[in-house]
């Protein structure tokens, strides 16, 4: 059987227990978007109670967070030749890719399995550093059939347990049990998956600390100025709406696109800081598209 989260951290670090309420309280303010393991007995129920209320969206929420992924590709955020002030040193694609998930999803609540991984691994480690335990950000498959990442948590002595904040954030799963009981529950990706693996480090804590406020400032200047008519006329914005449902009609993906920007907009309005005065010109830079 799984073990509770905050029995597996007190069995190795004692004084915890409020930090890692805090954590599946972040986890629990909104299900995820991604729902593959519904149907497995260890679902939360707190997701289950969420999805089924007569006032969640699933489009909705889909929608925002392409919005957010549109900004971070049409941004300098994921390309250090272009804005290598941001990152500073030079970092591996899959480093960029794990900070910018979970810098999304530390700003906005707003994920699926890598955002949630990446952020409870953040946390983890603040919690595990000075104990044997180690933590990775890692896919579940190695053959690059399934695309989902989870965090390992343990190390070659203790063996390795599977932390899945996307199926139920409460527990904790050893390997084994994970692998009988949870990976039959994906579909095989349509596309190959390249899989990475990231092992938390004190110096991605450290760089996590720099960049988050810079990239915060960022993304709230590039969601304020959002326009929803200028998003209606993106067409690769309106691909990716139509292959979440193809019976979706051009009106339908029209409200959801208006519906979406003004839902992201309103997540950030009480977040809304004026810009301090040493990451002016960062932002400035970073925050304009990148130019064809």
């Amino acid at each position: 059987m799984p073990i509770l989260l905050k029995e597996f951290i007190a069995t190795h670090v004692e004084g915890h227990g409020l930090a890692v309420d805090a954590l599946i309280e972040k986890f629990h303010r909104e299900p995820p978007i991604a729902q593959d393991t519904i149907g497995s007995p260890f679902y939360d129920e707190h997701y289950k109670q969420q999805i089924t209320h007569p006032d969640y969206n699933r489009l909705n929420y889909s929608v925002q967070k392409a919005l957010v992924e549109k900004i971070n590709l049409e941004t300098r955020l994921y390309n250090q030749s272009r804005q290598p002030g941001f990152f500073g040193q030079s970092l591996e694609p899959k480093v960029i890719h794990v900070l910018n998930h979970c810098m999304s999803y530390d700003l906005l609540d707003l994920g699926n399995c890598s955002n949630r991984a990446a952020f409870a691994a953040f946390k983890l480690y603040d919690l595990l550093k000075d104990t044997p335990i180690k933590l990775h950000i890692k896919g579940v498959d190695n053959s690059g059939n399934i695309d989902h990442v989870v965090t390992y948590i343990g190390n070659s002595s203790l063996g390795w347990f599977i932390y899945d904040p996307l199926t139920n954030p409460l527990i904790v799963f050893a390997f084994d049990e994970y692998k009988t009981t949870i990976m039959p529950l994906f579909k095989s990706s349509i596309r190959k998956v390249r899989s990475f693996e990231v092992k938390m480090s004190d110096m991605l804590v450290e760089k996590y600390a720099i960049i988050y406020p810079q990239y915060r400032e960022i993304m709230l200047k590039r969601i304020d100025d959002l326009c929803a008519i200028d998003l209606l006329k993106d067409p690769n914005l309106i691909s990716s709406i139509e292959e979440k449902d193809q019976s979706l009609t051009k009106e339908q993906i029209n409200k959801l696109v208006i519906i979406g920007c003004l839902a992201l907009k309103a997540r950030c309005a009480d977040l809304m800081q004026p810009t301090s005065q040493e990451n002016t010109d960062l932002v400035a830079a970073a925050s304009s598209p990148l130019k064809k």
